[in-house]
Order: structure tokens, then sequence, then C-alpha cells
């Protein structure tokens, strides 16, 4: 599940602020949209983003609101791949399935630059994996991650 609600920068909008106060009222969790962690892969009209330290107070706010209502919070940390679109993110998208996605664009005549994918290599996605891992260690108020989970995610980077 995800929201539209953020600005196109990726802070809280007013609309988004009273939205998470309604949602997150009576309830013991809240998992927040889909949170990118790679310009490269946004998939939505303002999608949320944990991408750089700017982010940080946006991503803070919405915790904040969730706590606020006395519910926990987890942010969901997403990479578009596929579903990632130029439009959204203003840069050329990379997904791990590149081939399969250019064909099916092609076979509806409807690839062109602004619509091709380009393939993950072995080293970018490692490199995606360490900016999610980066985002929990940074964000750690937003999620005290299982130690088990970051052991695996960091094997998988080394």
């Amino acid at each position: 599940m995800t929201l539209f609600g953020s600005n196109p920068d990726g802070s809280v909008s007013e609309d988004e602020r009273e939205y998470l106060k309604l949602r997150a009222t009576d309830i013991g969790l809240y998992i927040l949209g889909a949170t990118a962690v790679s310009q490269d892969g946004i998939a939505f009209y303002n999608q949320p983003r944990a991408i750089s330290d700017k982010d940080i107070p946006f991503n803070a706010e919405r915790v904040k609101i969730i706590k606020d209502q006395g519910a926990l919070a987890i942010n969901q940390i997403h990479h578009g791949g596929c579903l990632a679109e130029k439009k959204y993110s203003g840069v050329p998208v990379k997904a791990v399935c590149a081939e399969v996605s250019n064909k099916e664009l092609e076979s509806k005549g409807m690839l062109n630059d602004e619509t091709k994918f380009t393939e993950f290599t072995n080293e970018e996605v490692k490199r995606l994996i360490n900016l999610s891992m980066i985002m929990l260690r940074q964000q750690k108020f937003l999620l005290k991650p299982d130690m088990m989970v970051l052991k695996f995610m960091e094997q998988i980077i080394i």
C-alpha cells in the first residue's frame, strides 16, 4: 500500500498530515507507504523518499504524527524496479528485469527513450541494498531493525 499525498519533493503535505492523523488513531502499528530509497527507483507521483539527508526531517515528521496518535511507525523502503518511471524521478530508470520490460513495452509500441529501462549491474544492486541499510541506520527512529535482518542484508552487500 502507498499514498500519493506527499509534496513533489517528498515532503509532508497538509493532506498527508491530516490523513496520517486519522489513520493512525486507535491502532497499534502503522506501516508507512512505499518510501523510495534511490532516485532511479521512484515509481509514482509524490512518492515519499529516504534518498538523502534532506528527506530525514520529512520522515521524522511522519513518524511523529503517527506516534502522537499512539501507534508505532514502520517505514516501508522501496525501489520501483520495472515500475519506476523517469517522468517522476527525472533520471533514467533501472531494473533487474530491464530486458523483459523493454520487450513488453516494444510489443505494445510504447518503447522510447522515456520508457526504456537499463539493467542493474551486480554492483548497482549491492549499492541499492547498501543505500537501504544506510537509510535504516540514519532513520533508526523510524524502525529498530531486527539484528538478524541487518546481518542478512550486510552479508548480501559483502
